[in-house]
This record gives structure tokens, sequence and C-alpha cells, in this order.
């Protein structure tokens, strides 16, 4: 994928280094099993072009669940999708409820690029 879209870090030092860019982010942690996670995809697409390069997204496949357990436990990661915003400083500011349905989610999603605009000033 492009620069502007929302990419899947693999590694937990790629995910290190793009926290280190000091910019807020929006970290998703979603399945390629999830139906609801795949019709989120573009919405996080959409957030990524739109707001780079002050607000970044990078999405944990949570299957993946022996490689990203430390950061599903700091951020108490029980259901996919969850989305958590990270401020420049890499603290957790905000997450999202347990997914009930797409518009719930994409509502939550919207919720949080405002909260970063505003964490940006």
């Amino acid at each position: 994928m492009g620069a502007a879209n929302s990419r899947t870090y693999d590694a937990q030092p790629e995910l290190a280094s793009k926290m280190a860019q000091q910019q807020s982010l929006i970290v998703a942690f979603m399945s390629p099993q999830c139906g609801l996670c795949a019709s989120l995809r573009p919405a996080l697409d959409q957030v990524a072009s739109s707001r780079a390069p002050e607000l970044q997204v990078a999405v944990l496949n949570a299957q993946l669940d022996k490689q990203w357990a430390p950061e599903m436990l700091a951020y108490n990661v029980e259901t996919v999708p969850c989305f958590v915003l990270l401020n420049a400083a890499g603290n957790a500011v905000c997450k999202t409820p347990p997914p009930r349905s797409r518009q719930q989610m994409e509502a939550a999603l919207s919720e949080m690029v405002q909260h970063a605009t505003q964490l940006a000033r």
C-alpha cells in the first residue's frame, strides 16, 4: 500500500519506528477473518489519506496474538475491531467500545479523528 493508506504492521520494531515519529496514531487491532474489520478498512484508508501526516494509522493483525500480546494487554483489547488513539507521546488517549455495527465503529473512528485534531493544536 502507498504511504497515504493505512498500513498493516507485521513486527514490533516497525510499529516502534512509526510511534517514534511523535505524531498521533490510530492503532487498529483487526483480523483478516473478521467481516466487520474488512468492511472498516476503507474508512481507515480514508482517514489515513485525508489526515496524513498529522494523524497516522497502523493496522495490527490481532490473530497474531502472541506477537501483539503486549500491545493487546496494554490497551485492554478484548475484541476486534478495536481502535486505540495514541497521542504524539505514545500514550493512549481513547479506545473504541466493543463493536456492535459498522456504523457505530465508523462514528467512533470519526470521533477519534476529531480528538486527534484537537491534540495536534
